[in-house]
């Protein structure tokens, strides 16, 4: 779906080509030291470890047994309890889960009815505020013009075209410095994991890069933006993270006013909407925060899966090994509907529905749950096997319609190049344990813990 970038007239997404520097000893002594506290699920805490561990197998058979679109009571769906990630009351406002992608496309579908403003709960409120007022505002928390006025400015720097040309300058010589730092190690005989020495810096650099900023504070970042993204659960930790990083983002603001150069603050400050500025010097710092957090939070834990899931099928890592420049695309999308990193996404209903022949009543709350919807046999055949071979279908991980994720070109852009980049240097890399033992947690986001590899 397009949205109308021509009013940003004064704009050229050229003009955004910030130079990398710091792939040194320097950035290898910040990877070396990322805590293990990090490296972790934001909600695995609030949730039973079983569930937390595999959620697809209950729901699965909650699905199996009770349908696609299910409305619970107080937080209970069946037999299941579920908890709410986004913060919101369970008691007086009804909820639905929402499990087929038939269901899930017919509401995602109509934007009009189905509404992402105030469905991210406490969640949401925490991405535009800081220090107890509202200072900017995302995309997604919005709607109609609103939101498709800021989407629209997103667009211009994230759409394919202009993802795919940084995804050369920018992308791919973070790779190539990371996969060479990792044969190093491995021919050392050191444990390399490839959330710690893969995923966590190639987002991070290519964001922090992106942005503008060093990279020393890399593990203080990824702990902010995991509280901040984990308001829902824990308001106070999110509010004070949501603060922490508006303070940060803001003094950078006022900073290129003075020292501009070819990154994304200066291109958010100078942009202009039909001779205006777009963004106050506020909201270009709500949205850089936003955009640093969403650049490396889901993108990681999504790059971690993909790699577990095709590391884990070594007979399809040969595959696109002997044909990466058309297998590794095939495999990415694979590995997304098979086991995405966002696992849930929150509708309110507008006015009274129906779907699939059940009534949704006006400001009910529905939960999509994406990871369930990549599942759906009515779609997929087998959809519980991991296959790059099969007829393509597009998955539900990034949504779908007006309010599609719009950081998705830069995503699938970082794993095909890092699969393409494996295939090229790392043939005969393999996990170092079998598939099982890798714990993978989470609900609303989902991450493994370690990913030992070696050759």
């Amino acid at each position: 779906m397009g949205f109308d970038t021509a009013r940003f007239s004064n704009l050229d997404p050229e003009c955004l080509s910030p130079e990398i520097t710091g792939l040194d000893e320097g950035f290898d002594e910040v990877i070396a030291n990322i805590p293990d506290a990090i490296v972790r699920a934001g909600d695995d805490y609030v949730m039973a470890p079983d569930f937390s561990a595999d959620p697809l197998t209950p729901l699965l058979a909650l699905r199996d047994e009770q349908g696609y679109l299910l409305q619970g009571e107080g937080g209970k769906y069946g037999q299941l309890d579920l908890v709410n990630t986004f913060g919101l009351d369970q008691a007086s406002v009804p909820h639905f889960i929402v499990m087929g992608c038939e269901e899930g496309d017919e509401i995602l579908k109509q934007d009009q009815d189905f509404r992402n403003a105030g469905a991210y709960g406490l969640q949401g409120a925490a991405q535009g505020v800081a220090h107890g007022e509202k200072k900017g505002t995302i995309p997604a928390m919005e709607d109609d013009e609103p939101h498709d006025e800021l989407r629209a400015l997103y667009d211009t720097i994230l759409n394919h075209k202009t993802m795919g040309e940084r995804s050369v300058r920018l992308i791919r010589p973070i790779c190539i410095w990371l996969i060479e730092r990792l044969v190093s190690r491995l021919e050392q005989g050191k444990e390399v994991c490839l959330c710690r020495d893969v995923a966590i810096p190639l987002t991070y650099k290519a964001m922090t890069t992106l942005l503008g900023v060093g990279t020393s504070q890399l593990p203080e970042f990824l702990e902010m933006g995991e509280k901040l993204f984990s308001a829902g659960i824990d308001p106070e930790g999110g509010a004070r993270s949501a603060d922490r990083l508006y303070d940060f983002w803001m003094a950078e603001v006022e900073k290129h006013h003075f020292d501009p150069k070819k990154d994304l603050i200066t291109y958010l400050i100078n942009a202009e909407r039909d001779g205006e500025r777009a963004l106050s010097d506020e909201e270009v710092a709500v949205a850089a925060r936003f955009i640093l957090v969403g650049g490396i939070d889901t993108t990681w834990r999504g790059l971690s899966l993909m790699l577990l899931s095709v590391l884990s099928h070594p007979d399809q890592y040969r595959d696109v090994c002997a044909d990466p420049q058309k297998l590794a695309r095939k495999a990415v999308e694979e590995a997304l509907r098979y086991s995405p990193s966002g696992f849930v996404l929150p509708r309110l209903a507008g006015r009274d529905m129906e779907v699939s022949g059940i009534h949704i009543p006006a400001g009910a709350h529905l939960t999509m749950l994406q990871g369930v919807m990549n599942r759906d046999s009515r779609r997929w055949d087998n959809p519980d096997s991991f296959d790059i071979h099969r007829k393509f279908k597009p998955n539900r991980t990034f949504g779908l319609g007006t309010h599609a994720c719009a950081g998705q070109h830069l995503a699938r852009l970082e794993m095909v190049t890092v699969l393409q980049l494996f295939c090229e240097h790392l043939p005969d890399i393999k996990l170092a344990v079998a598939p099982e033992e890798v714990d993978v947690r989470g609900f609303g986001i989902r991450a493994p813990l370690r990913l030992p590899v070696t050759m």
